[in-house]
């Protein structure tokens, strides 16, 4: 039997290859001689290439598809803030006055004077609760927010 400390069950040869890998110990029983005194080559040789294969070649491939995909998720997460900080300066910049929504509803793909006259005419008379013609400040408040707009509209 070879190393049987080591490998008796597959939770100790796990264990004895993962600190072999990490680099943490070497098997004792496999530096140990036969009964003739030579060295168990095969063994040896068989952990030397696994090591070798492990470190050189599947650890840095692992590490660097790791390190992609944090890379990634980072340029992402900035630009994701970017985008939040953009259209949030576009908004502040777009509701310079508190009635920047209004007119921005009013005024969108109108046809003609006719057409913008209109559109207040249907706008005073939501406005207008009373029908006497005059739109007060408390009818205003009342039909904006009747209304909806977002951003809100804050009087």
């Amino acid at each position: 039997e070879i190393a049987p400390d080591e490998f008796n069950y597959f939770g100790g040869a796990f264990v004895a290859l993962f600190q072999v890998t990490a680099a943490g110990v070497w098997i004792p029983s496999l530096a140990a001689p036969d009964e003739q005194g030579s060295l168990m080559a095969g063994p040896v040789l068989f952990l030397a290439t696994y090591v070798m294969i492990v470190n050189w070649t599947l650890l840095p491939i692992s590490m660097a598809a790791l390190v992609d995909r944090f890379v990634a998720a980072s340029a992402a997460s900035a630009q994701e803030e970017r985008m939040q900080r953009v259209l949030k300066a576009k908004e502040t910049e777009l509701v310079k006055y508190a009635l920047d929504p209004l007119l921005r509803f009013l005024t969108a793909h109108y046809i003609d004077d006719a057409d913008l006259r209109s559109r207040l005419n249907r706008l005073f008379k939501l406005f207008d609760l009373d029908d006497i013609g005059r739109i007060s400040f408390h009818q205003l408040c009342i039909g904006i927010k009747q209304l909806n707009f977002r951003p809100r509209i804050h009087l």
